[in-house]
């Protein structure tokens, strides 16, 4: 009968070192030679850094010696490529001390185990909690794009692009582009791009070919969401705060907002601010800063901004020309 233990010790899936106590390699499993590249002979009689000099190696040596003097186990998160592998993996690596019937440590033991898949799990939980809190707070939808494609390119890529209306899009990862849903009209060109160097372009446009479509019982939403709008207009109101009380997702309701009005929240709410303020200046005495805070602007520069990308002309100019018209 085969020598059990024997087997078991070759076919290891983990990758298994023995050091004497001057941390210099006895014997290792055919997985721990896999992980180096190198025969177990060609290994024998070397510390980990004679062979494979790094700052991961000499990260392990340490705890190699840490294990040996408080005749302890130690454990270490590291990241090493293996051989003939063209990315990292990810590593946890326990060391433990090797003794002998008196309890005396006659030498330590590596066993590194590749977790990888449970990192990247890890950080793909982290990633989604993260975009969470970063994506959809604001109804500027320039700035909502902006800040998905920030994200897309910081964590996994070089470019992306993103469809506004269907939450579709692609991000280009090592020359290689992945797509991330299906495309349609409204499609956001330009929208970020990050070189090897960091270098990346701003928003250029939106772009679509969607116009104004009959409203119907399927719009309540957005009939609502005009009238939570209307009500609030002094209000920070955000894109996710909206989306959620019309019980909607963000990218659905931006989808069917644009499809019954033809524009985008963000367009459709400044164009309502900018209707009072337009009231507000031509039938009231309030000051600039008083307008401002009941059209839901933090204050009077923002509230110029908008009205001349709107209207053309300063809120100051509106009032005046129509004071000379009453």
């Amino acid at each position: 009968m085969a020598d059990l233990r024997g087997l078991a010790y070759d076919q290891l899936p983990i990758a298994l070192g023995f050091y004497d106590e001057n941390i210099r390699l006895v014997g290792a499993n055919a997985a721990g030679e896999r992980s180096q590249g190198r025969t177990k002979q060609e290994m024998r009689g070397l510390r980990l850094t004679d062979f494979y000099d790094s700052a991961e190696s000499r990260q392990i040596e340490q705890a190699m010696e840490q294990a040996l003097l408080t005749s302890r186990q130690v454990t270490v998160e590291t990241f090493a490529q293996t051989p003939g592998e063209s990315l990292p993996h990810a590593w946890t690596v326990v060391l433990y001390p090797l003794k002998d019937q008196s309890e005396r440590v006659q030498g330590v033991a590596m066993a590194a185990m590749d977790t990888t898949v449970q990192f990247l799990a890890r950080r793909r939980l982290a990633n989604v909690n993260a975009a969470g809190a970063r994506i959809g707070t604001t109804l500027d939808t320039e700035q909502t794009v902006q800040t998905l494609a920030d994200f897309a390119t910081e964590q996994f890529a070089d470019y992306a692009s993103v469809d506004l209306l269907t939450g579709a899009g692609h991000i280009e990862l090592d020359g290689r582009c992945v797509h991330l849903g299906a495309s349609g009209a409204g499609r956001a060109e330009s929208i970020t791009s990050r070189t090897l160097t960091g270098a990346r372009s701003i928003p250029a446009r939106l772009s679509g070919s969607l116009g104004p479509h009959a409203w119907g019982d399927e719009h309540a939403a957005v009939r609502k969401a005009i009238a939570i709008m209307q009500d609030r207009l002094a209000e920070t109101l955000t894109l996710a705060d909206i989306a959620a009380e019309v019980h909607l997702s963000v990218y659905h309701f931006l989808r069917v907002f644009r499809l019954a009005t033809g524009e985008t929240p963000y367009r459709y709410l400044t164009r309502l601010r900018i209707a009072l303020a337009q009231r507000l200046l031509s039938g009231t005495t309030l000051t600039m800063q008083q307008i401002a805070e009941r059209c839901g602007f933090s204050g009077p520069g923002p509230l110029s901004a908008a009205f001349l990308r709107q209207l053309g002309i300063r809120p100051s100019v509106y009032r005046r020309n129509s004071a000379s018209n009453r």
